[in-house]
């Protein structure tokens, strides 16, 4: 649509930054009560004007191995020939989608930093989450979806495309009362005990 002149940014993160107040994952999943309701900044053009443009497309191919003929899926990139005005309405439906996988991103991308980095287990079926859903008031515990999903909450199970759930078991730090360090005792030997077992982390 750039080189169509019918908007201004060239690329889509740049259009997301024309309709969003921040790239922040409230902006981008459209709950922000000040930019939730903008609409992308389409420059004038006319409506009944043809134009084509690139999509991925998912198509049937037939193929024969050994003389049987066989099937099969597979995206590729294929001219779509239209109106302008159809343009505008695929990039109304597709913007959304593509902001919320922006949101998903950057979710994952704070969870990189939450994770620890050794002692963790494996997940079945790792290859089809799509959506790992995790909030910091439960950081150990991962709802992990095969399909991005806006109506289940985080934490719940996802009645749509849950794969399960996922525990961290992270090696935290035992609490150390005041008195398994220090003692009112005078005696020195007492006292070199408790200091002996705190370096060893016994305690």
């Amino acid at each position: 649509m750039k080189v169509l002149h019918m908007i201004n940014a060239n690329s889509p993160d740049k259009l997301c930054r024309e309709i969003c107040c921040e790239l922040v994952n409230d902006c981008l999943e459209r709950k922000c009560v000040d930019c939730k309701n903008r609409t992308l900044p389409i420059l004038p053009y006319e409506e009944t004007e043809n134009c084509s443009y690139k999509k991925w497309v998912l198509k049937t191919e037939k193929y024969t191995i050994k003389g049987e003929e066989k099937t099969t899926k597979r995206n590729v990139k294929d001219i779509i020939r239209c109106v302008k005005a159809e343009l505008v309405a695929e990039l109304n439906r597709n913007m959304p989608k593509y902001m919320l996988h922006i949101s998903n991103m950057r979710h994952q991308h704070q969870f990189d930093n939450k994770i620890p980095i050794s002692g963790i287990k494996t997940f079945v079926g790792t290859m089809k989450v799509h959506q790992a859903c995790w909030t910091t008031t439960n950081p150990d515990y991962l709802e992990l979806r095969r399909l991005s999903c806006t109506v289940c909450p985080e934490l719940v199970r996802c009645v749509h495309y849950s794969l399960g759930h996922y525990e961290i078991k992270q090696n935290r730090p035992k609490k150390v009362a005041y008195s398994d360090i220090y003692t009112d005792s005078e005696n020195e030997e007492e006292q070199m005990k408790l200091k002996t077992k705190s370096l060893k982390g016994e305690l």
